[in-house]
């Protein structure tokens, strides 16, 4: 007798949930932890904190950027980077970084990232930054569907349907066009990227994005003029976790 094709295996739960695409849609039983909203680009995200800071404008410019940390794994489970593992990283001088949690956060202007597939280019030099990532900051696109909402809450899908806030926390899944698109990263570029491994061609990324506080401030900077020591302060701009702010500023008080 002929026997049917087994059944596909199920969506990966790669938010510890099974609500992925199939399910996005769905309500009723999901808890406000669980809570998944799918956009028309195919990226789907979840609030793990929001945060209390103000939210994120598509109008910041290179003289107010993002510091943020970045995980990024495939939808296996294999880890491609963590920012809060890292040792060194990307830094800017006027950045004093007092998150207590170490690891090299991710100094990110909007705007900056590049389609390396349709315009080319050295590939190892693009951002850990993907266009995904920065879609799923604004939340920009249009809501496709939800899940563990009441249908005729219109205050959680404006909420949803919000750029993230300096302090939160955002898990998503970002289809490849979005990441690191038909071409993948090399053995070679990963390398040059910092990542862990190569990345395949069309592959799926699951990040965790955490946006870091920050605020502006001066800092006391001593230097040696003739044998003298003289105290000059120097703006700088401390950024921390969401359960250490206000950021503490180092010599803010010279002693």
């Amino acid at each position: 007798a002929f026997a049917p094709p087994p059944p596909p295996p199920p969506p990966p739960s790669v938010f510890g949930t099974q609500a992925m695409v199939k399910n996005a849609a769905e309500t009723s039983t999901t808890t406000d932890d669980e809570r998944i909203y799918q956009l028309t680009s195919g990226i789907q995200f979840r609030d793990i904190r929001i945060g209390t800071g103000p939210p994120i404008s598509n109008q910041r410019t290179y003289d107010d950027p993002l510091l943020l940390h970045l995980r990024a794994a495939t939808v296996k489970g294999v880890l491609l980077f963590d920012t809060r593992l890292d040792k060194q990283g990307d830094k800017a001088g006027t950045v004093v970084s007092t998150t207590g949690i170490g690891g090299s956060p991710i100094v990110y202007t909007l705007g900056t990232t590049q389609d390396f597939d349709t315009f080319g280019g050295d590939s190892s030099i693009r951002s850990k930054v993907t266009q995904g990532v920065e879609d799923t900051i604004l939340s920009r696109g249009l809501l496709a569907a939800w899940n563990g909402v009441d249908t005729g809450s219109l205050d959680s899908v404006r909420q949803a349907m919000e750029p993230m806030r300096e302090g939160g926390v955002r898990r998503v899944v970002v289809p490849a066009s979005l990441a690191y698109g038909n071409s993948g990263v090399s053995r070679y570029d990963a390398f040059k990227m910092g990542l862990n491994k190569p990345i395949p061609r069309d592959e799926m990324i699951v990040y965790e994005i955490e946006l870091l506080r920050c605020l502006n401030g001066e800092m006391d900077v001593v230097q040696d003029s003739n044998g003298i020591e003289v105290v000059r302060k120097q703006s700088v701009r401390a950024c921390c976790t969401e359960d250490r702010y206000p950021c503490k500023i180092p010599n803010q008080e010279r002693q």
